[in-house]
């Protein structure tokens, strides 16, 4: 009767003659729930494989920050202090992935990206850019 009253189909919750749900309803909700179940496998899956590069990652910075220090023990004035300071943020960005979970990590930076849309595109440019200037020397 609602169908008739309205032109749509019942809705979702609607349920037929008994108080029962009709079979195309029970099939909806089956593969929503086969779908919610296999998102969450795949999201399982891919935060273990995320998990893996953050402790590469990890691994890398703190050899980089090292480098760094070495070529400034080297250098003189300001260029030793700024290279200090460049291991210090290495370092910083180090102990941010050993001291949060991976999934912890996605999620700040999935809020940092809905809050603020055009710095973490403006960031994610800068960062880019000198990765491809530090590659080409």
């Amino acid at each position: 009767m609602a169908e008739m009253e309205s032109g749509y189909p019942p809705s979702e919750g609607s349920e037929g003659a008994g108080g029962e749900s009709s079979p195309m309803h029970r099939a909806m909700d089956k593969g929503r729930h086969q779908a919610e179940k296999a998102g969450g496998k795949a999201r399982e899956k891919l935060l273990a494989m995320a998990e893996e590069r953050k402790q590469k990652l990890s691994e890398q910075l703190e050899t980089f920050a090292e480098n760094i220090d070495k070529t400034a023990n080297g250098g003189e004035g300001g260029q030793a202090e700024f290279a200090h300071k460049v291991s210090g943020y290495v370092r910083k960005a180090k102990e941010l992935l050993d001291r949060h979970s991976t999934e912890e990590i996605v999620d700040r930076a999935v809020n940092e990206v809905r809050d603020r849309p055009g710095v973490m595109i403006g960031g994610a440019l800068a960062v880019g850019f000198l990765v491809s200037r530090l590659a080409r020397s």
